[in-house]
């Protein structure tokens, strides 16, 4: 019976430690994609921003 308690209890455990690494996995990606994203969007302006100035001036 006992012995049956520890197996049942270590499977749980292993378990609760695959959880917890899926869900950190998982955080650090959508992080990481986000991150990507913002960046991209950041590049973005600025390539605009230096395009619309290279305008004025082209113009002015």
């Amino acid at each position: 019976m006992y012995y049956d308690y520890e197996i049942r209890k270590s499977l749980v455990k292993a378990k609760l430690e695959q959880l917890k690494k899926m869900t950190y996995e998982k955080e650090t990606y959508s992080k990481t994609k986000r991150m990507k994203k913002e960046d991209r969007k950041l590049k973005q302006n600025k390539n605009n921003q230096s395009i619309q100035s290279f305008r004025i001036r082209k113009v002015g």
